[in-house]
């Protein structure tokens, strides 16, 4: 059983390569976005959150194209 627990976690992993190597086809220069990850409490760290994602996404796209 706990094999075959971590072959399906692995997948996830696997989809993502494929889809990295999808998009590189389409578009070479792509650049894979990582977006930070945290526990938001309240409305205010939502916007902070959407601020520094916002600024993250502007600066990389402005290098060429983004995947996430």
């Amino acid at each position: 059983m706990q094999r075959w627990i971590e072959r399906t976690q692995a997948l996830t992993t696997r989809f993502a390569a494929v889809r990295m190597d999808a998009a590189k086809l389409l578009k070479p220069n792509v650049v894979q976005v990582k977006l930070p990850q945290r526990t938001l409490n309240d409305a205010d760290e939502v916007r902070a959150w959407l601020t520094e994602v916002e600024q993250l996404l502007l600066t990389q796209v402005a290098k060429g194209p983004l995947t996430f």
